[in-house]
């Protein structure tokens, strides 16, 4: 919740709030990795992902990266890809050592918003606010392809079985 700045457990079954965890304002987007066990918040103001372990409901560490986050997505591997919307790039990030380690120039892109890893985690795609969305090599950080897409995207959906992206 960003306008309280708390990230909550909720019962599936019937909604009950079982922990609420205080992790800043202005969340935009939150994830579990799977390598690692961890919730990564991402934390828009403040430009820092609160790692939360969901077994203790607690915060297990944070990472500073400096400037504000949007969409972020694991990698099955113990990292991550974060969208940096006023720096038009995307932050490699490692959740394990808890450390950003480097960044992924999105040229043409203003204010990129929703993220996805396709292509087997080969393949990013960013939607950005100005009508495109970029296909990114995910190991080399190399755009692939430029596309063009509706303004002010917030999203980027997969259908991995039919080998769809949904940005709207």
């Amino acid at each position: 919740d960003g306008a309280t700045g708390l990230a909550r457990f909720i019962a599936a079954a019937d909604g009950a709030v079982l922990a609420e965890v205080a992790t800043g304002p202005k969340h935009d987007r939150a994830f579990l990795d799977p390598a690692t066990g961890l919730i990564a918040v991402m934390n828009a103001d403040a430009g820092v992902i609160t790692l939360i372990d969901p077994a203790t409901r607690q915060i297990a560490g944070k990472i500073a990266i400096g400037t504000s986050l949007e969409f972020g997505v694991a990698n099955g591997k113990g990292g991550a890809f974060v969208n940096l919307e006023d720096a038009a790039m995307i932050a490699r990030v490692d959740l394990t050592a808890r450390r950003e380690t480097g960044r992924i120039a999105l040229p043409g892109c203003e204010g990129p918003t929703g993220l996805a890893l396709v292509a087997g985690g080969t393949r990013l795609i960013s939607a950005c606010a100005n009508g495109v969305a970029l296909v990114v090599d995910a190991a080399s950080g190399k755009v692939l392809a430029t596309l063009p897409i509706g303004r002010d995207p917030d999203a980027v959906l997969v259908d991995a079985a039919r080998g769809l992206a949904f940005i709207p």
